[in-house]
């Protein structure tokens, strides 16, 4: 496991090196994986390391019996009552939203607020 250097005991592993926990300055250059940096930070907390993901066996699904067919009604949602909050979408969701339900070609460099009035509008 990593061990701080003994004259800065509050610094900090990284994939970089040692770092000051205050000013982020590279103390000690030294690479370090994800895997170290993630079991020094957690023996710091005092929590173990998590487990390996345990192995998952599939089985074969046993033979279930079809029961009679029923008759299934579907309705379809009227696409004009559909209407999707604009706001919650990014601008890449908006960018594609518009060409897929509007046919319109809206430009990457507008504004969300923009994109969202030329869709509406």
């Amino acid at each position: 496991m990593l061990k701080a250097p003994s004259w800065s005991p509050n610094a900090k592993p990284t994939n970089r090196g040692w770092v000051d926990s205050k000013t982020g300055e590279l103390l000690v250059s030294r690479k370090h994986s994800d895997r170290e940096v993630t079991e020094y930070m957690m023996a710091q907390l005092d929590t173990p390391a998590p487990a390996p993901a345990p192995k998952v066996v599939i089985e074969a699904d046993p033979v279930i019996e079809e029961a009679e067919p029923t008759a299934e009604v579907l309705v379809e949602a009227d696409p004009v009552q559909q209407h999707p909050d604009h706001s919650t979408m990014t601008k890449a969701q908006l960018i594609e939203h518009a060409a897929e339900v509007h046919g319109m070609e809206l430009d990457p460099t507008l504004t969300k607020s923009k994109m969202i009035a030329a869709i509406e509008g």
